[in-house]
């Protein structure tokens, strides 16, 4: 991946094509007990490509070869549903239709990973997104049905955030007994869940249109010693992988290979548990340069900003307030 800014993604796919050559093909004889290893291989070869089409398109304006981000996740797609990855690929042809704006495709290949993957966490999030079509369509009753099955079932994921789509679903649609009774599930079930939280502040609303009083809704509870010692776990994992990435951004940066740069920076930024602020604004701050070289402004200035907001005294932060004062950012609004 590091010579994709010099030569290109259509070369870099080629490349990484020829140098694979899609190994398992239906005349290549892999034992059955390497499959998933070699599946999961091919499945992590098109992911990466489809991230470096995407940040070629957001840095570079490049056109992203669509068909052939399809055709390498069909490569892993045509492996037996047994296989996780077979299972994912299928799911990431949905979501590059999606980018596509082809909805009809995207929804088609849902329903089908729906239908044929019941009871699996693929089937539950293709279901999720076919409920999020619904309810955008204000077909409020079929996504409320579609909202109870999928609550039920204890293989598919993120339950709270479904049932929140509930609550907003029957809310919109004047029926609040139900608005209530998802809303109180999620308080109930999913107490310390950011989704809680906004079921907590809807609850009122939703009370209020029911001529109830106020409901006594309990704060979230305290963590739990687990919950404590799994955060501070995930937290110190987030914090020895920030470290390589930002190490290894820098060197990208240094070779002028932006995309890789830039994708090594935003895993930072997007880490969920990384306590080390400076080390996000640091990334925050690498980021913004590089959207400022390609002259993607508006995002570069929303960076900025942000580092701003979120350590105002940081070194970054005054060299984020520098950079604002720039002529190219006088005119943009936060």
């Amino acid at each position: 991946m590091a010579f994709v800014q010099s030569c290109g993604t259509r070369a870099w796919f080629r490349a990484t094509a020829l140098g694979v050559g899609f190994v398992l093909s239906a005349n290549t004889a892999v034992a059955q007990s390497n499959v998933e290893q070699e599946v999961g291989r091919l499945l992590q070869q098109a992911q990466e490509f489809w991230e470096v089409t995407r940040w070629s398109n957001t840095l570079y304006r490049e056109t992203i070869p669509f068909p052939k981000v399809i055709t390498a996740f069909q490569q892993v797609a045509a492996f037996p549903t047994n296989t996780v990855a077979a299972r994912t690929a299928r799911l990431e042809i949905a979501h590059v239709y999606e980018s596509m704006g082809d909805t009809t495709n995207a929804f088609r290949c849902y329903r089908e990973i729906a239908q044929q993957m019941p009871g699996m966490s693929e089937g539950g999030e293709a279901i999720a997104r076919i409920i999020d079509d619904y309810l955008v369509n204000m077909n409020y009753d079929i996504a409320i049905v579609m909202i109870e099955q999928y609550a039920k079932n204890p293989a598919y994921p993120l339950k709270d955030g479904v049932l929140l789509k509930g609550v907003l679903g029957a809310y919109t649609a004047g029926n609040y007994a139900l608005a209530r009774l998802f809303a109180e599930r999620i308080t109930r079930e999913f107490p310390r869940s950011d989704y809680a939280d906004k079921a907590r502040q809807i609850l009122p609303r939703i009370y209020k249109k029911l001529d109830l009083p106020a409901p006594k809704v309990p704060n979230a509870p305290p963590p739990s010693p687990k919950e404590i010692a799994d955060e501070d776990a995930l937290a110190q994992a987030q914090v020895q992988d920030s470290v390589r990435s930002l190490a290894d951004a820098k060197a990208f940066v240094a070779a002028t290979n932006r995309v890789s740069a830039a994708i090594r920076l935003q895993r930072i930024v997007d880490m969920r548990y990384l306590r080390d602020i400076e080390l996000r604004c640091e990334a925050l701050f690498l980021l913004a340069e590089i959207h400022r070289e390609c002259r993607n402004m508006k995002t570069a200035f929303f960076l900025y900003k942000k580092i701003g907001i979120d350590l105002p005294k940081s070194s970054w932060a005054s060299l984020a307030a520098d950079r604002l004062k720039e002529k190219e950012f006088q005119d943009l609004e936060y």
